[in-house]
């Protein structure tokens, strides 16, 4: 095989992608049971604690104890609401993120007050190229970070005053992440639980559906009241309880509204509308 060649078929440029690697083979007996449940460490109760669910935390996995004490593997509500076709808007955004990331790496050079590109090889600019396409995963990770830094730094701080303060709310955020976009949505969660009195109930939460067997944990049950802004609470509500996610994407998108149902119908399958 030619050197180019390799160099496509390093980068997932040929049939298959060597980023996404087989799993390794699994051994059978009770190496392959560790092997497969040994992250399997979180239990969990349900109806009147007739139903238990294992959590694997590090894969986010839920599973069913069976009556012989094997392990069902469920469906996980983030992962469910996931499934929603949503290409139509993320192919051409991965699209721009490419395109920006490339223009970003190519050489250039300023040729009688001109900016031009320096002259390259195939090669060269093929291994550009396959450097830029990775650009919308590099975006997604960059997110996923800021919202898993300012969703710890909540969670921290809601268990605090559940812990310690009377009337469980939320005076002053802890443990404050040291990255600036993930303070500023911390911050901005803060902000709104000011606004709304909100005085919580509980947080990080597993639920289950017995009907539909899956699971999920939401983030959290508070007493809320309405603001002040007819833009975010139209009617007046005082004392209501209310279940709350919390997202930091600059979009409110349907799949999260889908999510929040879930969880909902979950809880009221198991302990009825009171």
């Amino acid at each position: 095989m030619s050197g180019f060649a390799n160099l496509l078929n390093k980068f997932g440029g040929g049939s298959g992608d060597p980023a996404e690697l087989p799993p390794a083979p699994t051994r059978g007996g009770l190496e392959g049971f560790i092997q497969k449940f040994g992250g399997v460490t979180e239990e969990y109760k349900f109806y009147n604690d007739t139903v238990t669910l294992r959590f694997n935390k590090e894969d986010h996995k839920y599973f069913r104890s069976g009556e012989l004490g094997n392990l069902i593997p469920l469906n996980g509500v983030t992962n469910t609401v996931g499934i929603i076709d949503k290409s139509f808007m993320l192919t051409p955004w991965a699209a721009k993120m490419m395109l920006q990331k490339l223009l970003r790496l190519i050489p250039t050079e300023i040729i009688e007050g001109v900016i031009r590109l320096k002259p390259l090889t195939l090669e060269e600019f093929t291994v550009i190229a396959l450097e830029a396409k990775t650009a919308h995963k590099d975006k997604l990770d960059e997110a996923s970070d800021i919202g898993h830094l300012a969703h710890k730094c909540l969670e921290d701080s809601i268990r605090f005053a559940l812990l310690n303060d009377p009337e469980k709310i939320v005076r002053n955020l802890i443990n404050l992440p040291v990255d600036e976009l993930a303070t500023n949505a911390a911050n901005a969660a803060k902000s709104w639980m000011d606004q709304h009195n909100v005085r919580w109930v509980e947080t990080e939460s597993k639920i289950f559906s017995l009907e539909y067997d899956y699971a999920g944990t939401m983030d959290g049950l508070a007493i809320c009241d309405s603001c002040n802004d007819p833009a975010c609470c139209p009617e007046p509500f005082k004392d209501h309880l209310a279940l709350i996610d919390w997202k930091s994407s600059n979009h409110l998108h349907e799949n999260y509204l889908m999510q929040t149902a879930a969880y909902q119908a979950a809880i009221m399958e198991e302990f009825g509308s009171q």
